[in-house]
């Protein structure tokens, strides 16, 4: 006759070669789930573990694998990062004009105190927005001069860049801006506004470079007078103002006859030709690389636009 010791004897036993078994297997379970942004509910049951998807009690095993834990930058990272993403909602219901400390605190879930240790002010706020922006603009960039062209048609890509980032974010677009007048630096703390001026060498880099290979590729007449700095900033800041102005607005009677040209492509041409990049717009049909380049470059950023919806910018990194 089977006593109850006996029977408890054998339960224990089961028990603990069960502990064992979910410590040989469960571990790996839990490695991958910890690679993920989020908590994961895990089971055992996997045929990979066990032929016949069960433990060895007959029962499904599951666990939750929490968050993985945080380093203190990645946790400062990430909180900034959240903040700016609020500031950038209320700069975009508000205006520059109205935005405020005081709102972005009262529309997050971090103390005053927390807040301040990320922004000295609204301007150092806004600083670090244009500031995510330009690393945003960057990468847009460098996909523009991997387009697979002639010379001209890369730089025509970097004006392709420009305009599609106006599009995409007008409020961090415009941000550039508000952060450049004199009293506005002045109140930006010292470690970003460094940050900024990098990264200004950093993108005025960019397009120098795609002028130097146009001039290398004989796309650009060979000049001893050659003067890099003037051509690239005249380059740059005519696709910027085109953008800055498309993008804000104004009121004129030719407004409604301007929107429906594509002024970005115009004022390229216009530029290029009279810096004399071959080939001249009279020379190449310009029109149907700029549709080659939406459809081989941005198409994923047109297609969410076209549905009304953002395309997401990372946070921002290092370069």
């Amino acid at each position: 006759m089977i006593s109850l010791a006996w029977l408890y004897q054998q339960y224990e036993n089961l028990k603990k070669a069960h502990e064992e078994y979910l410590q040989r297997h469960c571990w790996k379970h839990a490695a991958a789930a910890n690679a993920q942004p989020e908590g994961v509910m895990c089971s055992t049951n996997s045929k990979d573990n066990d032929k016949s998807g069960l433990c060895i009690l007959g029962h499904r095993t599951s666990f939750f694998a929490p968050k993985p834990r945080l380093s203190r930058e990645e946790k400062w990272a990430e909180r900034e990062n959240e903040l700016l993403d609020i500031a950038l909602h209320l700069l975009e219901q508000e205006g520059f004009a109205e935005f405020s400390m005081e709102k972005l605190i009262r529309n997050c879930n971090f103390s005053k105190g927390t807040v301040y240790n990320h922004f000295s002010g609204k301007e150092d706020c806004q600083a670090a927005l244009c500031l995510r922006g330009m690393h945003y603009v960057g990468e847009l960039m460098t996909r523009a001069y991997a387009f697979d062209g002639h010379a001209r048609e890369r730089l025509l890509a970097f004006h392709f860049a420009y305009s599609l980032y106006s599009r995409v974010n007008p409020t961090m677009f415009l941000s550039v801006v508000t952060c450049r007048t004199p009293g506005f630096q002045e109140k930006v703390a010292p470690e970003r506004a460094a940050k900024i001026i990098e990264m200004d060498q950093y993108l005025f880099g960019l397009a120098g470079e795609a002028l130097r290979k146009a001039r290398d590729e004989g796309a650009l007449p060979a000049d001893d007078n050659f003067d890099e700095i003037a051509l690239t900033f005249l380059n740059w800041s005519t696709s910027f103002g085109v953008c800055a102005l498309t993008t804000t607005g104004f009121d004129t009677e030719s407004s409604r006859e301007i929107s429906q040209r594509n002024l970005p492509l115009i004022a390229a041409n216009l530029i290029m030709d009279g810096m004399g990049v071959t080939p001249s717009s009279k020379e190449y049909d310009y029109t149907e690389t700029w549709d080659r380049i939406a459809q081989e470059v941005f198409a994923p950023e047109l297609t969410m636009l076209l549905h009304n919806q953002r395309p997401e910018v990372a946070p921002q990194g290092e370069q």
